[in-house]
């Protein structure tokens, strides 16, 4: 992960996706990047991420994915699900405890809410794998 200049920087947060071969990885401008199911957990919540940015949803009005649905991507259960996204989450917390000195104010890019499930933080951007550099 290459240091961001400082805590705002990182936000809203600019996630470049792509894959070779279902070698999935996200790349987050100023954390890091994560590979593998980690990221292709990440992979499917942008489905219905960019299904409701193109419907115009408020913030507030984007969808949460159970964790069941998340498996119609390559994930084979609800349990799997739920641990790529701890692991996900655990790995982007862990570049940030790099950068900043201490733990994030929440979980990073994936939110979650009982009962509803999984949605990718709807203030993100999603950039191009170019605009990295």
């Amino acid at each position: 992960a290459e240091p961001a200049e400082s805590f705002e920087t990182i936000f809203p947060l600019q996630v470049a996706f792509d894959s070779v071969n279902e070698d999935y990885r996200i790349q987050i401008k100023g954390l890091g990047a994560v590979r593998g199911g980690p990221a292709e957990v990440v992979h499917a919540l942008k489905v219905p991420f960019d299904e409701d940015v193109a419907n115009g949803l408020t913030l507030d009005a984007h969808r949460y994915v159970q964790p069941h649905l998340v498996t119609d991507f390559e994930i084979p259960s609800k349990d799997a699900a739920r641990q790529l996204v701890r692991r996900c989450r655990a790995e982007l917390a862990e570049f940030y405890v790099a950068i900043e000195g201490g733990p994030p104010p929440a979980p990073l890019l994936i939110e979650s809410s009982r009962g509803r499930g999984y949605r990718l933080d709807p203030t993100c951007k999603i950039i191009s794998p170019d605009a990295l550099s």
